[in-house]
């Protein structure tokens, strides 16, 4: 194997397990078993001469020298993708759209508004509900739910966001969790705690978990189960309807984030103009 392009392969799985925070999330990421990334970490410490991670018992966080090639790495990668037109087609640029499952979802659906007047780009959606760091251009652009404190982004308030429960018939009362670290995901896991007890005494324990948000919609559509969606998506999603009124205490603003300097790429800013063009599209619904 060629040695540049083996080293180059190491720094992109460096890259994988620093934004996962660990072994386990960088091997879905990667393709690569957790051995073989903790090799490849081993080694990248050896040549580099300075320890890049503290592994503590279920994470790898990133030392200061760590923090510092990262960024360097980051910076290397948004320039590679940038102008190796192999990749993704002649000159395009190349702009990461990084947003939650639903709203990832929703953009999707509306790509005739995101590329109306762009010509050159390959834009890359990112369905994560983690928060991307702009800063260090691990996304373009940021789909947030909260407005970011750093000064260094540009923010567009794009609506506000808002839950409610829906199933195919109102009868319908199990509901389905979602494997996710999000407040709706929280909220049904509370909800859980009394329909489990409820349906003990009753004799019924057949509950739905799913670990991809897509996949909560699907159950539902089925009329087992019914599901937590904000209302963009489900008062779209027929047959399915509202069972419960809004959940106020889920309700969000939402925000477009951008670095301030990806406004003076002319493709890129047509693009971060087209998908606050089909955000507020889903909010306007």
């Amino acid at each position: 194997m060629n040695e540049t392009k083996m080293d180059w392969d190491n720094w992109r799985l460096f890259i994988a397990v620093a934004r996962a925070k660990g072994l386990a999330g960088a091997a879905i990421a990667t393709g690569k078993s957790a051995p073989t990334l903790s090799r490849r970490m081993q080694l990248l410490e050896q040549q580099t001469g300075k320890e890049l991670f503290h592994r503590l018992a279920k994470s790898y966080q990133l030392t200061d020298s760590g923090f510092e090639i990262y960024d360097r790495i980051c910076a290397i990668e948004s320039e590679l993708h940038t102008f190796d037109g192999s990749a993704h087609g002649g000159n395009s640029a190349l702009v990461k759209v990084s947003a939650g499952s639903w709203m990832t979802y929703g953009l999707c659906q509306r790509l005739d508004l995101i590329n109306k007047d762009v010509t050159e780009a390959c834009i890359r959606f990112i369905s994560a509900e983690a928060v991307l760091d702009i800063s260090r251009r691990e996304t373009t652009i940021g789909i947030r739910n909260n407005r970011p404190t750093q000064a260094n982004l540009v923010c567009r308030k794009i609506g506000r966001v808002q839950f409610a429960v829906y199933a195919t018939k109102k009868s319908t009362t199990n509901l389905i969790q979602v494997q996710q670290e999000t407040p709706s995901a929280a909220w049904t896991r509370e909800q859980l705690k009394a329909l489990h007890k409820v349906n003990a005494q009753k004799k019924q324990s057949v509950f739905f978990e799913v670990t991809s948000p897509r996949n909560a919609l699907d159950i539902a559509y089925s009329g087992q189960a019914c599901v937590v969606l904000p209302t963009f998506i489900g008062d779209c999603a027929k047959p399915l309807k509202r069972v419960a009124p809004v959940i106020t205490e889920l309700s969000h603003d939402q925000w477009l984030v951008t670095h301030p300097a990806e406004q003076y790429r002319p493709q890129v800013r047509l693009v971060i103009d087209g998908i606050y063009k089909a955000a507020k599209n889903l909010h306007s619904l």
